[in-house]
């Protein structure tokens, strides 16, 4: 757990790096909510997946920009690295999964990182669910058996037994989605490309928000990239770039002290009146007047 000041998001890391083996823990969900009390209810980032599962209680989560009521047998997967902060907590209890992609997928298949799940694949919006009494008591036993290998962890088999049931937690998670609206997409070459377009952008956004120059990193045309976030994101490359550099100054601006200057250097914009009238054009709203109304 790393402290910062008003003007950085807190960071909260459960994993031990000296004896942590495999970056995967199975918490009881009021428990994280006891140890970590001083730190969830002001915004913080989890630098690994996550998948909350309520069972008892209710209150309000926030991430990022999305404010979320939550209550029993409710299911919530988030991403690393969103912003979030527990605002409302009235006796929740369920359990918490936290892992690494580099657990879920060891041998970096782009296909079964967290990239290239819908669970985890939208700037813009946030997935939430609630389950049937079948659905959640199968959630439960499947956690339950995620728990006892993680718990039991001595050998190899355990970690592969352990990833298989993290998979199928995620696919149950991925079937929701499909019953609400069939994913445009099947698992070959073109998603493979929009999973590694994320990965890119990701590490770049700040710095370099050229279609042309993602489409070179994955060698392709700017058509066939354009093409590809059309069929998986609904939006054109340039859109899905924009979505991000949106995205990271609403969390910045709802949850650091940061000055719009000191903001638009921080995501690599040298002139703040661009990123004023760039992030106006998307949210019909000024940055000072979005923080004043988050703040009020």
């Amino acid at each position: 757990m790393n402290n910062t000041d008003s003007n950085e998001i807190l960071n909260i890391d459960v994993f031990d790096t000296d004896t942590d083996r495999c970056k995967i823990r199975i918490i009881p969900l009021k428990d994280y909510i006891s140890t970590y009390s001083k730190i969830i209810n002001s915004a913080h980032r989890v630098p690994y997946n996550q998948i909350i599962l309520f069972s008892d209680g209710s209150g309000t989560l926030r991430i990022d920009n999305i404010r979320i009521p939550y209550y029993s047998q409710m299911l919530i997967p988030i991403r690393s690295n969103q912003v979030q902060l527990l605002e409302k907590n009235n006796n929740a209890d369920g359990y918490l999964i936290i892992f690494s992609d580099d657990f879920m997928s060891p041998d970096t298949d782009a296909i079964h990182s967290s990239e290239g799940l819908k669970i985890f694949s939208s700037y813009s919006s946030h997935p939430i669910f609630y389950l049937s009494n079948d659905d959640f008591e199968n959630m439960v036993q499947l956690i339950k058996q995620l728990a006892f290998e993680v718990d039991d962890y001595h050998s190899i088999v355990n970690y592969e037994i352990a990833r298989s049931i993290l998979n199928a937690v995620i696919l149950k998670i991925e079937q929701f989605i499909n019953a609400e609206k069939p994913l445009p997409y099947t698992f070959d070459t073109d998603y493979k490309l929009f999973n590694s377009f994320k990965t890119e952008l990701e590490h770049s956004f700040k710095s370099d928000r050229r279609v042309k120059t993602y489409a070179d990193r994955l060698c392709i045309t700017t058509k066939k990239l354009n093409h590809i976030t059309n069929n998986f994101y609904g939006k054109n490359a340039k859109q899905v770039i924009e979505d991000r550099l949106i995205l990271e100054t609403k969390r910045l601006l709802m949850y650091t002290d940061l000055t719009i200057q000191e903001i638009s250097t921080s995501l690599g914009i040298d002139d703040p009146t661009n990123l004023v009238k760039f992030f106006k054009r998307h949210t019909n709203f000024t940055p000072a007047r979005y923080r004043q109304s988050y703040t009020n």
